[in-house]
């Protein structure tokens, strides 16, 4: 689902909005999580990995979307190094995080719980920093 989630979006991404894109992607990756943890149906267990499969794979794609839009040419390799290295060490982290949390809470509905919040917050992040960028004049 990934490779398709990237083969979709990549025929259509140069007329969106890589940030509501991305927020999209995040917010469907919450909404399928929080039906994993609330089914016990191995139909919608499927379609909720499916979706989050789907949005996940576009997490790689957008970010250096958004960097090529709001940001001079002259810093695009340092911006796209400095967001490589951060998720980099991110997703190196993540984890054992959800490992220790599931240790911790004695499952992973606690850990998943932890994921759906992380997501929220990072679709709010995407959104705010946009309304931000927006207000301000640009120096081009």
């Amino acid at each position: 689902m990934t490779v398709i989630g990237r083969l979709c979006l990549g025929m259509v991404v140069d007329r969106l909005n890589p940030r509501l894109v991305t927020a999209a992607s995040l917010l469907s990756q919450a909404a399928a999580l929080l039906a994993i943890i609330e089914t016990d149906d191995a139909s919608v267990l499927f379609a909720a990995c499916a979706i989050f499969g789907f949005a996940v794979g576009n997490l790689i794609t957008l970010p250096p979307l958004i960097i090529h839009r709001e940001f001079d040419a002259t810093a695009l390799t340092m911006v796209m190094g400095l967001s490589t290295a951060a998720s980099g060490i991110v997703g190196a982290l993540g984890p054992g995080l959800i490992g220790l949390v599931r240790s911790w809470s004695d499952g992973y509905a606690v850990a998943l719980l932890l994921c759906i919040m992380l997501e929220l917050v990072a679709a709010a992040i995407v959104l705010v920093a946009s309304q931000k960028r927006d207000t301000i004049p640009s120096s081009r």
